[in-house]
């Protein structure tokens, strides 16, 4: 797989999707981490990147279990497919959300999880369909994830429910990083199946829409 959509200003790209999430804990340090350092670990102008390290933070069951982290991973991802929509070309989040901290210890957990699938998955990923990726289909993607940001705050009442959302916007995120377009297309389908579990939820009265 070659280097994907992260590093920015002559710094090293991540060869893989599994050395992008790994930079979130080797280029953070300290008891405590900011969720504006995570940002910066993978380039504060990559669209990808941006999309998927809220996004996996939420779908990851030790650190999404944080007090407050879909709310804060919600956020970022609409703000950041907000700015796409509107062609800003350096993205912009308010210092409420990147100062948010949390300990850095369910991150490194989080990832060492997470580690061995996302090296599975990495053989599955290649550029293809790219027509899905680029142009005006990247305002499609940005729709699909405020749709799916959305989600995060009624799913947030119930232990593990932004899961979902969390993950189809991770893998909109990857198809988008990796600018693989049939990536793209599992997420607009995600997408459809998240819609249909929180309206189920919701139905059923576990969580208030």
């Amino acid at each position: 797989m070659t280097g994907i959509d992260s590093k920015k200003g002559g710094e090293s790209e991540a060869e893989s999707l599994h050395d992008l999430v790994q930079q979130l804990v080797d280029n953070t340090e300290g008891e405590k981490v900011e969720f504006g350092e995570l940002l910066e670990a993978v380039g504060m102008q990559a669209f990808g990147p941006l999309l998927l390290v809220p996004s996996l933070i939420a779908a990851l069951p030790v650190v999404g279990a944080i007090p407050g982290i879909s709310i804060v991973t919600g956020s970022v991802v609409a703000l950041i497919a907000v700015q796409v929509l509107f062609g800003r070309r350096k993205p912009w989040l308010p210092r409420k959300l990147t100062g948010f901290s949390f300990k850095r210890e369910p991150l490194v957990k989080g990832v060492e999880w997470a580690e061995p699938k996302l090296r599975v998955i990495d053989r599955f990923i290649r550029p293809r369909r790219t027509y899905l990726v680029h142009g005006p289909a990247r305002y499609a993607i940005a729709l699909a994830a405020i749709f799916n940001a959305l989600l995060f705050y009624p799913a947030a009442l119930l232990p593990f429910a932004v899961t979902a959302p969390a993950l189809t916007v991770a893998v909109l995120a990857v198809g988008v990083t990796t600018t693989d377009g049939n990536w793209v297309i599992a997420g607009y389908l995600l997408t459809a199946a998240s819609a249909g579990l929180i309206a189920y939820l919701s139905f059923s009265g576990l969580i208030p829409l």
